[in-house]
């Protein structure tokens, strides 16, 4: 089935599969099914407007609404929210229940639901057991973390970082697990010392590597397994090595001759073969960076999950489709999702552990049987929050899905003007940027950035050091200046004993460009039809027709694996 995006005009198609799926998850209520509609956006459109629900990287100092006191949040101080501390918001002193309503059946469900949604007290972070990490985000059990920002879980000493589970003294990485004093590296595994490098699995002690497996004593290399002493792919003796690797480490210290070197390491990759997805083990699949994946199909970023569709930062899923940042502990049976786990739920946006809820938010602790509720803890058969036995809880929805279907509400996720974020402090502005007129146009609230970066009265009068060891104690307080976008950061002096301990160059970029770096050395999630430069195999593949790397179909890749 062809359709047309509502929002962007591009076609896209509905499958046979899909709209089983739909028929299979279309729920029940008081005897009657209620059928979910074919999509009415694209793929990307969907994933957009999910992820306009989640704000990863923004935090903002605030008064807490409950008592006073400053704290670090998700959402700045002019927000329409009531913000609480996450002690307080997690605590005994108020119950979402008391903001229950009836419904109004005089009026839409979307807007009753963001009056309510409006009223409800927000957690300031969304975060959880952590010890000493005032500045983490999406973080559980971490320990003497800062700024992990998006999912970081059982860490210790890591800052600057996405994705980081069980990582320990790490800075500047994204995508890892279970590495030890590892920076500026993406899509790394069981790594140690190692630095500046992507999609790489048990490496040490190496430089500027690229998709490596088990490689020690390396720089600048790509597709190498289970290697050591090598520099640009060629092999040498350790005391070569040694002599080489000397002075490849004397031009990282200075910022011209390690801007060449990363330009001459980037030009030697380009040119290697690539094979034409990232993952392992994947049966029946399409997508990017795929693992322990079968019948996953335009999936990406995804992991141990089966029979699903239009995934986006899932781990352990089984027959879902459209999901964002989305798994963990078997979530199932679910349709249009964002920061979520659990079982059979439809348009939802941070619901953990929950089943049977639609169109709810911030819903947790096994709260289920649920309908346009905000705010729940371990609560069932409520909707707008207000408690019903489960017979009129069921007559009840059935007459509110029917009004929703005659205005054209049901079976859509939650319009823009819900999104609980500026789009410019969401995640949505990361993956599909607007400026300020197109995303008010498209319905988004829009943050305006004129007092982001607060005036730093100790600006730095001279430029960083080149070297760590230069880098005097009296400078920790100096705000220096991106090279990149002029806005101000700092060196903390974790960060300061690591580059010096490993003898690294200070960075000289604001974290979030470092960030940004970090992201576009991945492919975009785009999938195009390619063919394999070797045996002309036909693939979907992230790589666009037209760039200069030789795209390898999976068998003729392994030739190429040294």
């Amino acid at each position: 089935m062809e359709s047309t995006c509502r929002r962007c005009q591009d076609e896209f198609t509905v499958t046979g599969e899909d709209l089983d799926f739909y028929a299979q998850l279309s729920p029940v209520f008081d005897g009657r099914r209620f059928e979910l509609p074919p999509p009415s956006f694209c793929p990307d459109c969907r994933h957009q407007q999910r992820l306009a629900f989640r704000n990863e990287r923004r935090l903002f100092r605030r008064p807490c609404s409950a008592t006073g006191r400053q704290i670090i949040s998700i959402f700045p101080e002019n927000s329409p929210y009531k913000v609480l501390a996450n002690e307080v918001w997690w605590g005994s002193s108020w119950d979402a229940r008391d903001f229950g309503r009836s419904y109004d059946f005089s009026r839409p469900f979307f807007e009753q639901f963001r009056e309510l949604h409006r009223d409800i007290p927000k957690q300031a972070l969304i975060a959880t057991n952590n010890e000493n990490s005032d500045y983490v985000n999406y973080a559980l059990n971490c320990r003497d973390c800062y700024l992990l920002l998006g999912w970081g879980e059982n860490n210790e000493h890591c800052m600057y970082g996405r994705l980081v589970v069980g990582c320990r003294d790490c800075i500047d990485i994204s995508n890892a697990r279970d590495c030890e004093l590892c920076c500026h590296s993406t899509d790394i595994s069981t790594c140690y010392r190692l630095f500046y490098s992507q999609s790489c699995k048990q490496c040490s002690d190496s430089w500027y590597l690229k998709n490596c497996l088990a490689c020690s004593d390396c720089f600048g290399c790509i597709n190498l397994s289970h290697r050591r002493y090598c520099i640009f792919n060629e092999q040498y003796s350790r005391e070569d090595y040694d002599l080489r690797l000397k002075a490849m480490r004397e031009k990282l210290r200075h910022p011209p001759e390690h801007a060449r070197l990363e330009k001459e390491i980037d030009e030697r990759f380009s040119h290697a073969p690539h094979k034409y997805y990232q993952g392992m083990n994947t049966e029946q699949s399409t997508g990017d960076y795929l693992t322990n994946c079968k019948n996953c199909f335009r999936c990406f970023d995804t992991v141990e999950s089966e029979d699903s569709a239009y995934l986006y930062d899932c781990i352990q899923t089984r027959c879902c489709r459209d999901l964002s940042v989305a798994g963990k502990n078997r979530t199932e049976m679910s349709y249009q999702c964002v920061n979520y786990t659990g079982y059979h739920c439809l348009f939802v946006s941070l619901v953990w552990l929950s089943s049977d809820l639609i169109y709810c938010q911030d819903c947790f602790q096994n709260t289920h049987d649920c309908f346009g509720c905000s705010g729940l803890k371990q609560a069932s058969h409520c909707i707008l929050n207000k408690q019903y036995p489960p017979q009129e809880y069921q007559c009840l929805c059935r007459k509110i899905i029917e009004q929703m279907q005659e205005n054209g509400e049901w079976g859509h996720f939650f319009p823009a003007s819900l999104a609980p974020y500026a789009y410019n402090d969401s995640m949505a502005q990361e993956y599909y940027p607007l400026s300020a007129a197109e995303a008010r146009s498209a319905g988004y609230d829009w943050r305006d950035d004129d007092a982001e970066e607060p005036s730093h009265t100790n600006a730095a009068s001279l430029p960083l050091p080149a070297s760590p060891r230069d880098f005097r104690p009296e400078m920790l307080g100096t705000a220096w200046t991106c090279e990149a976008t002029g806005r101000g950061y700092k060196i903390n002096s974790g960060e300061l004993k690591f580059y010096v301990e490993h003898e690294l160059p200070l960075p000289r970029v604001h974290p979030d460009e470092r960030h940004r770096r970090r992201l576009g050395l991945r492919n975009p999630r785009r999938l195009y039809d390619r063919q394999c430069a070797q045996c002309a195999m036909q693939f979907q593949s992230t790589f666009a027709p037209g760039r200069p790397e030789r795209v390898l179909c999976e068998t003729c890749f392994q030739k190429f694996v040294f």
